[in-house]
């Protein structure tokens, strides 16, 4: 590109932070038509944002034809947003060869939603390998959680607790409760809480009261919670039902 269209993009570029868009456009259009590949892009961006997507496939059709994976992943976005499901698949799947993670997860996600188990599998995993994909790790988690193997459930999700997703912390703990790990259960329901998801909060909420103590004739009662993951206790109980820790008598 010539030293004259890169200075139309960095013009476009100061109009846009100042919230001109309209100059930014005009700008944008003057070096796209010169071929500046960024002028392109963003005029992509400005066109998507605006619910202008048959717009966005023109301006992002010719990037696409590179080894920059947005493109195709933004074509992909502009198709599904028009109902037309089966061509954004096949999008996907180019920006999936191109090394986009996110498209990746999205061609697990489908396949995960019509069955394909394995399909589903293979293309969380490549997204979880590719990007540190956090909903890919979510939902290959919850895939075999409800199949009932909890330790690959836990080894899946144990991988992805640092890649900030508080929804996959709350299925994790979940997974430890089940095996019976309550000092973890209660750690990562913890965790998520305090990023702010809300069914977390709400299941830590019993244990965050007062123990509620019950006088019989011959002994005071616990607390009626399990001060380990929260679930209710029955009264004569000796070992929580939920997370296998025992109460202190």
């Amino acid at each position: 590109m010539d030293a004259q269209t890169d200075f139309l993009v960095q013009q476009g570029f100061e109009a846009a932070q100042r919230g001109d868009e309209q100059t930014a456009e005009t700008l944008w259009k003057r070096a796209a038509s010169a071929g500046h590949p960024t002028a392109q892009f963003n005029l992509g961006l400005m066109a998507y944002g605006r619910g202008r997507y048959e717009e966005t496939i023109d301006f992002f059709y010719p990037l696409a034809k590179g080894k920059d994976p947005e493109p195709a992943e933004y074509i992909a976005q502009s198709l599904r947003k028009m109902g037309r499901e089966s061509e954004a698949l096949t999008w996907y799947r180019k920006a999936a060869e191109l090394g986009s993670a996110p498209a990746m997860y999205e061609l697990g996600l489908d396949a995960d939603t019509h069955g394909r188990r394995d399909d589903a599998i293979a293309w969380y995993e490549a997204a979880m390998d590719s990007g540190s994909d956090a909903w890919a790790a979510n939902n290959l988690g919850k895939l075999y959680l409800t199949e009932g193997n909890l330790p690959k459930a836990r080894a899946v999700l144990e991988r992805a607790v640092d890649w900030g997703d508080a929804e996959l912390l709350f299925n994790l703990s979940l997974v430890c409760q089940q095996m019976g790990d309550g000092a973890n259960a209660k750690r990562w329901l913890q965790a998520s809480s305090a990023m702010g998801f809300h069914e977390a909060t709400e299941r830590l909420a019993p244990v965050t009261f007062p123990a509620v103590i019950e006088a019989s004739s011959t002994h005071v009662a616990s607390s009626k919670f399990c001060t380990e993951c929260g679930s209710a206790r029955a009264p004569e109980a000796r070992f929580c039902g939920e997370c296998g820790s025992k109460y202190p008598q």
